[in-house]
C-alpha cells in the first residue's frame, strides 16, 4: 500500500460522491447502540420532561460561553519567555530555528486539545438548542482549522518528524463534530473542504508510518500514546469517509491498534500510568472503537483489556481525597479532587466512553459530578443506577502494582505498593515504593510528578522522591523488571514481597516484605550488597 502526503488534487472530484455517503449528523448504522446521536438526542426529552436541567443546562452555557471566546489558533512565533526548558537549551546551542519547530509541534497539540473539547461540545449543543451563534463559531473554527497543513507540524524532539498527537486529536474533533451535527447543518463548501483534509491526513498518516519517519515508528513503541493517537485518527478519518473508500488504509491503522493492544495483555494495567491512560491513550482507542462499531466492526471494544481498564482505573481514588500517582502524573497531585480543568474532564471523558458501573459510581461518589463539556451529556444521558461500588483491592501483574483501601470512605486507610515491569513508559526509579494513608491521612508518601517544565522534577523522579532503598549514593536505577509477590490480600489488609535487586548495581539481593492493616504497616528490608 502506497499513499503519496500531497495526493490532494483528486479529492475535490470525489467530494460531491463522498457528501452523499458521509451525512454530517447521519449514516447508516448497523449498530445505533454506539452513536454519539442518539445519547445526545435522548437529552432533548429528559429536559422536557424537568429531569437534569441544572446539569445539562450548565454545559449548554459552557457552549455558549465559547461563542465569544477567540477562535483556537496555531502560534507561528514565540516570545523569549517562551524558550524555556528544552527550547531555551536548544537555542543556547545555536540551534533556533530547531527550537522554533519544537515549539510549533508542542502547541499544536495544546491547539488540537482545545479542538477536540471544543468542538464536539459546540455541535452537541447546538443539535440541543438549534442556536445559530454556536453553528457560527463552529463555521469560524472550521475555517481556521482548514488552514492546518499539516495537522501536526514537525519538530517536537528537535527534529523528529512525521504525524504526531496533534494529526490523532484534531481528527478525532472533526469527525465527532461532522457526526454530532444535523444532517444539512454546515455549508456544502465548509463540509467538502473538511473532508478533503480528512482525506489529505489519511495519506500522511500512512506515508509517515510506511517510510517510518517518526521515532515511535522506528522503535515500534506499540504501546505509547504516541503510537495510539495517530493510529486512531487514521481509522476515524476512514470511518468518517466511509470505510469502504478506505478500506485498505482502515485495516492497516486496526492493525497497528491490534498490535498496541496485544502488547498491553489482557489485565487492563496500562504502562504510562493514570495520566497518559486517562488523557491520551484509553480514550483513543474506545473513541476509535465506537466510530467502528458504529459501523458494526466491534474487534477494538471487545478486547479484553478495554472490558478490564474500568476497575485498575478506578483503584487509582485513594482515602483522603488523593490519587494513585506513581508514574508522570501531574493531575494525581493532592487536592486535585476538585480540579474542573484538568482532572475532572479526563475523568469524565474515559467515564463517558467506557460506560462502565464502577467508573459511573466514581463521577457520582468521588467527584460529584461530571466536568462540563461534551462528554458529560452522554453521561447524562445514561442510566443512572447503572453504577457499581468498585472493589476495594487489586493486585496488577502488568503494571507491577498492589492497592488497597479499608472502604470507600474518605476517612479510611489505604496502601499502595510498586514493582517495576519492563514495558512501563513514564515511571520513575521507584521499584519498592510504599504509600500508606491511615484514616485518610497521608504517612508514607511519594512527592510526585510536577510539570516537565517544573525546576525539581529530576529529584521527583528520582530515588530522593520516592520511599525506596538507597545504596550508597545511587539517585537513580535502571528500572527493570521488579516482581511482586502477594502472600495475601483482602478486605483486613495484606502482605507483599518486592524482589528489586535489579535495579541497584550495588545490592546482590534486595527483598522488600510489607504487610499492612487498617492501622499499621510493617516494612521489612532484606539486603545483601555486592
Amino acid at each position: 500500500m502506497s499513499y503519496s502526503p500531497h495526493r490532494v488534487s483528486c479529492v475535490f472530484i470525489l467530494c460531491a460522491v463522498l457528501f452523499l455517503m458521509v451525512r454530517t449528523g447521519s449514516g447508516e448504522v448497523s449498530d445505533a447502540e454506539y452513536s454519539f446521536t442518539r445519547p445526545v438526542d435522548a437529552l432533548r426529552t429528559e429536559i422536557q420532561s424537568g429531569k437534569d436541567v441544572a446539569r445539562v443546562n450548565a454545559v449548554l452555557d459552557r457552549a455558549r460561553s465559547l461563542v465569544d471566546e477567540p477562535l483556537v489558533v496555531r502560534e507561528v512565533e514565540f516570545p523569549p519567555e517562551k524558550y524555556v526548558g528544552e527550547p531555551k537549551h536548544l537555542v543556547e546551542a545555536g540551534k533556533a530555528d530547531v527550537a522554533l519547530r519544537f515549539l510549533q509541534a508542542v502547541y499544536d497539540v495544546g491547539a488540537s486539545r482545545q479542538l477536540a473539547e471544543q468542538l464536539p461540545l459546540l455541535a452537541a449543543a447546538y443539535r440541543l438548542t438549534g442556536e445559530k451563534p454556536l453553528l457560527d463559531r463552529i463555521v469560524a473554527q472550521l475555517e481556521e482549522v482548514l488552514t492546518w497543513d499539516p495537522l501536526q507540524r514537525w519538530g517536537w524532539g528537535g527534529d523528529n518528524k512525521g504525524v504526531w498527537l496533534a494529526t490523532g486529536a484534531s481528527i478525532q474533533g472533526l469527525a465527532l463534530t461532522l457526526h454530532l451535527l444535523p444532517e444539512g447543518a454546515l455549508p456544502v463548501e465548509i463540509l467538502s473542504r473538511v473532508q478533503a483534509l480528512l482525506e489529505r491526513e489519511i495519506g500522511y498518516v500512512v506515508d509517515d508510518w510506511e517510510n517510518k519517519r517518526p521515532w515511535y515508528v522506528k522503535s515500534h513503541a506499540v504501546n505509547m500514546n504516541q503510537w495510539v493517537v495517530p493510529a486512531s485518527g487514521l481509522v476515524i478519518a476512514c470511518t468518517a469517509l466511509g470505510r469502504e473508500n478506505h478500506a485498505e488504509a482502515y485495516e492497516y491503522g486496526i492493525a497497528r491498534l491490534e498490535e498496541t493492544l496485544a502488547a498491553l495483555g489482557e489485565e487492563g494495567a496500562y504502562c504510562e500510568g493514570f495520566t497518559y491512560a486517562g488523557s491520551w491513550t484509553v480514550p483513543s482507542l474506545l473513541l476509535t472503537g465506537r466510530f467502528m462499531a458504529m459501523n458494526g466492526d466491534k474487534r477494538l471494544l471487545d478486547h479484553p483489556f478495554l472490558k478490564g481498564f474500568p476497575v485498575w482505573y478506578a483503584h487509582h481514588f485513594q482515602p483522603g481525597r488523593m490519587l494513585i500517582n506513581c508514574f508522570d502524573c501531574w493531575t494525581a497531585s493532592r487536592n486535585m479532587y476538585d480540579d474542573e480543568i484538568y482532572l475532572a474532564p479526563i475523568i469524565t471523558q474515559v467515564a463517558a466512553l467506557c460506560d462502565h458501573p464502577y467508573l459511573n459510581w466514581v463521577i457520582q461518589e468521588q467527584l460529584d459530578g461530571p466536568a462540563k463539556g461534551f462528554y458529560a451529556l452522554l453521561l447524562l444521558a445514561g442510566d443512572p443506577n447503572r453504577v457499581q461500588e468498585p472493589p476495594l483491592y487489586g493486585a496488577y501483574e502488568h503494571a507491577r502494582r498492589v492497592n488497597w483501601r479499608s472502604s470507600w470512605a474518605d476517612d479510611a486507610s489505604g496502601v499502595w505498593v510498586r514493582g517495576g515491569h519492563s514495558q512501563d513508559k513514564h515511571d520513575h526509579h521507584d521499584r519498592g515504593h510504599v504509600n500508606f494513608t491511615v484514616a485518610g491521612q497521608p504517612v508514607l508518601i511519594e512527592s510526585g510528578t510536577p510539570s516537565y517544565r517544573q525546576e525539581g522534577i529530576k529529584q521527583m523522579q528520582s530515588l530522593v522522591g520516592h520511599n525506596v532503598l538507597q545504596v550508597g549514593g545511587e539517585t537513580s536505577s535502571p528500572k527493570v523488571h521488579a516482581n511482586i509477590d502477594v502472600r495475601c490480600l483482602d478486605e483486613t489488609g495484606g502482605e507483599v514481597i518486592v524482589h528489586a535487586a535489579g535495579n541497584y548495581e550495588k545490592a546482590k539481593t534486595w527483598d522488600r516484605d510489607v504487610a499492612w492493616d487498617a492501622q499499621e504497616l510493617t516494612v521489612k528490608d532484606r539486603v545483601a550488597v555486592r
